[in-house]
């Protein structure tokens, strides 16, 4: 005789299966196999399920409510808004000393900030509330962000004031020698970068609090650091690549934007995403690279063969 119970994942005798068309006989048959399935079990193994569906229930029951998530908005005006992502709705109107330029929020949540004029508001986000401001000497803040360990770079005008959110007081501050147009934070900390008028990019050491480096991308509007230390440029409609500790932009890995893509702003999500980047960039060189020897050779005069090289 067949025995059906084998999909219960231990053979033991029953009864063969019943007929479809009696129903109470069917159920009565599947109980008596479950509870044959239990006792060749032993009652210790039932109890453990018990004790953790209780507890799974138990957990369930006083788990609080995850913080609703909000996005901070400046709106150019003394007002700062917050808009619940989950509704789409804006939730509250914080008044605020001035035009808000710029947000910014913590690596790990819980506190925002709004840079207006001179002065930097800490915003409770779960709250909605201000928690308390800070006004810096010098140029109005046009852009605030806030670095992976937690500390805050203010773009005033030539400089950049490093300021510490634990008292949101001045730390120190960065020349850069030029007016600066987009600030960007590394993915590493004490890692970050600007873009300068001139078509000009600075490195900057955040803990040596100066300015390392300063290379000549023209037309630069954008840039990110990633994880390995390479800044990536937006500058007329191609991305370009400063690697890491150099003081000259790459002529190798070059990728062409497509037209109309907007290049203002730039973000470095991920290592492995800027690897394919730049390893789309280093084929595309590869492809290059051959044709153009190719022709300085031909403009030389000289007849040698050609051979495959990469970057």
């Amino acid at each position: 005789m067949l025995d059906h119970s084998a999909v219960y994942g231990r053979p033991t005798r029953c009864a063969p299966p019943p007929a479809r068309g009696n129903r109470d006989l069917r159920a009565a048959t599947v109980l008596k196999m479950w509870r044959m399935r239990s006792r060749s079990h032993g009652p210790s193994r039932c109890r453990r399920w018990l004790a953790l569906a209780g507890a799974l229930a138990a957990a369930l029951a006083c788990a609080q409510p995850a913080s609703a998530r909000a996005l901070l908005v400046a709106t150019g005006t003394p007002e700062l808004w917050l808009v619940e992502l989950s509704t789409n709705a804006v939730v509250a109107q914080l008044p605020m000393p001035g035009p808000v330029r710029s947000v910014a929020a913590r690596p790990f949540g819980g506190r925002g900030y709004a840079a207006a004029g001179n002065s930097i508001v800490e915003i409770d986000i779960d709250g909605r509330t201000e928690t308390r401001r800070a006004t810096l000497a010098g140029a109005p803040i046009s852009q605030l962000v806030t670095a992976r360990d937690g500390r805050l770079m203010a773009l005033q005008g030539d400089r950049v004031t490093l300021v510490s959110a634990a008292s949101l007081a001045s730390a120190g501050t960065i020349a850069l020698g030029r007016s600066g147009r987009q600030l960007a934070a590394g993915r590493r900390a004490g890692q970050a970068a600007v873009v300068l008028t001139g078509g000009r990019v600075g490195i900057l050491g955040l803990d040596e609090r100066r300015l390392l480096r300063v290379v000549r991308v023209p037309g630069a509007r954008g840039v990110a650091i990633d994880g390995g230390g390479r800044a990536w440029v937006t500058a007329k409609r191609s991305l370009r690549l400063i690697p890491a500790g150099s003081r000259k932009v790459s002529k190798t890995v070059r990728l062409e934007l497509p037209r109309g893509a907007g290049a203002e702003a730039l973000h470095a999500a991920g290592r492995r995403v800027d690897d394919r980047a730049a390893g789309g960039a280093r084929q595309r060189a590869d492809r290059q690279a051959p044709v153009a020897r190719r022709q300085r050779d031909r403009a030389a005069g000289a007849a040698r063969q050609l051979e495959p090289h990469g970057l």
